[in-house]
């Protein structure tokens, strides 16, 4: 088991193959410079037009936290907020969710955008670091060093809530909602 320090949150996420491709070109249509370059003394090189740098400071944000054992937990109140609002058309049932109406479990692209949808209100979800924190500390638990390590699953689902915090993100510096 690794432990959780910021050095090794920090490593975890630094010279990524993936990380650009997973978590910023869905954003490519607000800054269109997704394609990351490292940087000597730190993650990722600010560039112009780039998430660069607010991905470098949701790096140091989620090193700094102390990440919780059920990150689940910190999802599914996120998506029970967006469950709210849709007159209640999903239900979690053994730690999925589902359609109420029929039963099926939610992909894992109809979850994220379950959480992108409840997440419109705020700029700001600390449920979604608290749970991208914990999701982190499940990978270095399991001996996965580097996100380009992590299982595919975990890893898209990872990918996902910073692709969201980093969209609420910069709809307060834009004004995108």
């Amino acid at each position: 088991m690794i432990c959780w320090s910021a050095e090794n949150v920090m490593a975890f996420f630094s010279g990524s193959c993936l990380l650009d491709g997973e978590v910023l070109r869905p954003l490519s249509h607000v800054r269109s410079n997704w394609e990351l370059m490292p940087d000597i003394g730190g993650l990722y090189e600010i560039e112009e037009d780039s998430f660069a740098g607010m991905l470098n400071s949701l790096v140091s944000e989620i090193a700094a936290t102390t990440p919780p054992s059920d990150y689940h937990s910190y999802e599914n109140s996120v998506a029970a907020y967006m469950n709210l609002v849709r007159d209640e058309t999903y239900t979690l049932r053994k730690g999925r969710w589902r359609y109420a109406a029929d039963g099926r479990t939610l992909s894992v692209h109809e979850l994220t955008y379950m959480l992108e949808q409840a997440s419109c209100d705020s700029n700001d979800i600390p449920d979604l670091v608290l749970a991208a924190a914990g999701r982190v500390r499940a990978a270095l638990k399991f001996e996965q060093h580097h996100y380009d390590e992590m299982e595919g699953g975990h890893r898209i689902m990872l990918a996902a809530l910073l692709t969201i915090i980093l969209f609420r993100r910069s709809d307060n510096q834009g004004g995108l909602c």
